[in-house]
């Protein structure tokens, strides 16, 4: 597996500016051979995207997309998801937050036996947290 920071790209070739604007961004990318035995149950390639961005007074916004290969045993259909969310606290007490799941489509499957297999579909949550 491989991670790549691309925050210090950011950094060398443009500077403090542009990366405040674009927040955190982690891509993440795994294309490992299996071990012998596991061939098919794990993803051969696999990629994640995240951003995350603080905003004014106390929001903040992530952005994660991802993108899983098919397995072969069993088998699982490749799929692509792309998750959502938006938090406030509006005092040190408090934090806010809605978020969307599979906001792309209408879900997936991410291992199991068909037989047995639920589907991860599109959702929200709504979410309060209070700190005393």
């Amino acid at each position: 597996m491989s991670r790549i920071e691309i925050d210090h790209i950011f950094d060398a070739f443009f500077g403090d500016e542009l990366k405040h604007l674009l927040g955190k961004i982690t891509v993440r990318i795994n294309d490992a051979n299996a071990v012998a035995g596991q061939r098919g149950r794990d993803p051969a390639r696999s990629w994640r995207l995240r951003s995350s961005l603080d905003f004014p007074h106390h929001g903040e916004f992530d952005l994660t997309a991802r993108r899983v290969s098919a397995l072969s045993s069993p088998y699982v259909p490749s799929y692509s998801a792309v998750d959502l969310r938006y938090g406030w606290a509006p005092s040190p007490k408090w934090e806010l937050s809605l978020a969307a799941q599979n906001v792309l489509g209408n879900g997936h499957a991410e291992f199991t036996n068909i037989s047995t297999r639920s589907e991860l579909r599109r959702g929200v949550l709504l979410r309060v947290l209070t700190h005393f």
